[in-house]
């Protein structure tokens, strides 16, 4: 049998939502289609400085964001010693070149303290216009994509249209889109930061009282380190692995298949709590408190189907349940060590999973489903029966049969419609 590699594991005004949410001019659409082409939102003059390219914001939110900043402007949220005119704008354009004018683009200027001085939509020109503050040389323009930090020195406000643009300087300009994204990837570290603390805390707090519900397969370690557990981890696997590499002819020789009660196979104390819990899968999410706990204890009796189905069940809950975790590794190294032959095919399944098979996995009949059948796994079992039945040599049928039966005679819960 080919070597295969263990499989590693591892949060007041009413505002009526604006039509152009839903419907755009065709003007607009076209108007749309132009902005799409431009690299960047690039001010006509921004004396060597050159902003930051980014992509501009879609239609819908160009058109309602631009429906809401002038609603606002027409109520007088902007308060300054002059009023907004083209005669002092700076214009925006959608190429490096500053020769396509950015227009219906979004914008606002407020002073570097956040007081807003005027803001509404670029012109056909792509002026955005600003209103002076008195005594107040540091202005800023914002777009949904981009702010832009001017100086506009006094003497700027003496001079109209292309000469005040040319005057303003930009000192400073910062792609808010990148900003954006990395104020969520801070925020989202800091969160993960949180979340893996509060684990470790309720992993010290449960080590510290020694009482979970799996005490019985011995004390947690007091610290929770994530190397040590990996090292477990994958020294289960790697028994798995040897195993399963060393398989003989003898190991899943069907004709030598013996039908085996599950006390046949293993202790098997308190097994109608195994066989009331497996029928309340049938139905996700029927389980009862009681149910469970039944299961537990069967397993604490050493009962092989009831710590099997406790493994199976850690898998599923959250993975920063690290008392769980632990657990399931050493139920995982019990049902390695007593060879139950449903951790083979869960141990396939791991392989699969990575992408190890570049295909369909191995099929009912090959040696590791074969070899879990041979130790017990009711439903190999009945796969491997089942693909037998169906060739054409009667002794191999007669084979896949008993294997069948065998199956739903022992465990009938498992295959239960």
């Amino acid at each position: 049998m080919a070597n295969m590699p263990a499989r590693a594991t591892e949060f007041k005004p009413f505002v009526a939502i604006p039509a152009c949410y839903t419907r755009a001019s065709s003007n607009e659409a076209r108007r749309e289609q132009q902005r799409r082409k431009r690299a960047m939102n690039t001010p006509s003059s921004h004396h060597g400085h050159e902003p930051p390219a980014i992509t501009p914001p879609n239609k819908a939110r160009h058109r309602c964001a631009a429906v809401v900043l002038a609603a606002l402007a027409a109520v007088g949220v902007a308060h300054a010693e002059t009023k907004p005119t083209t005669r002092y704008a700076i214009n925006l354009t959608g190429d490096s070149g500053s020769e396509i004018p950015l227009s219906s683009e979004p914008y606002s200027w407020t002073t570097h303290d956040g007081k807003v001085l005027s803001q509404g939509v670029t012109d056909d020109k792509g002026h955005a216009a600003v209103a002076r503050q008195a005594g107040e040389t540091h202005y800023v323009l914002e777009t949904v994509n981009t702010r832009w930090i001017y100086t506009v020195d006094n003497a700027c406000w003496a001079r109209r249209d292309a000469a005040f643009a040319r005057c303003a300087k930009l000192t400073d300009a910062v792609n808010l889109v990148a900003k954006r994204m990395a104020d969520d990837a801070q925020d989202e570290q800091a969160a993960a930061a949180r979340r893996r603390d509060a684990a470790l805390a309720r992993y010290r707090a449960a080590a510290a009282a020694n009482d979970d519900e799996l005490v019985w397969l011995g004390p947690l370690p007091a610290e929770w380190s994530r190397d040590d557990v990996q090292k477990q981890l994958d020294d289960v696997y790697g028994k798995i692995k040897h195993e399963l590499d060393n398989l003989g002819d003898a190991d899943i020789d069907v004709s030598r298949f013996v039908c085996r009660s599950p006390d046949q196979i293993g202790p098997a104390p308190d097994q109608q709590a195994v066989i009331d819990y497996m029928s309340s899968l049938r139905e996700p999410g029927s389980t009862t408190p009681a149910q469970w706990t039944a299961l537990v204890e069967a397993a604490r009796k050493g009962n092989w189907l009831a710590r099997l189905q406790i493994f199976v069940a850690l898998g599923s809950r959250p993975k920063d349940d690290l008392v769980s975790v632990y657990r399931r590794i050493q139920l995982m190294g019990w049902l390695q060590a007593n060879h139950v032959g449903a951790l083979y095919t869960y141990y396939l399944g791991e392989l699969a999973a990575t992408g190890y098979f570049e295909g369909p996995g191995p099929g009912a009949t090959s040696p590791i489903p074969l070899y879990a059948a041979m130790h017990g796994s009711y439903a190999a079992m009945k796969r491997a029966g089942d693909s037998l039945m169906a060739r054409d040599e009667p002794d191999v049928q007669a084979i896949g049969k008993r294997m069948h039966d065998c199956a739903v005679q022992m465990m009938p819960v498992l295959f239960a419609k």
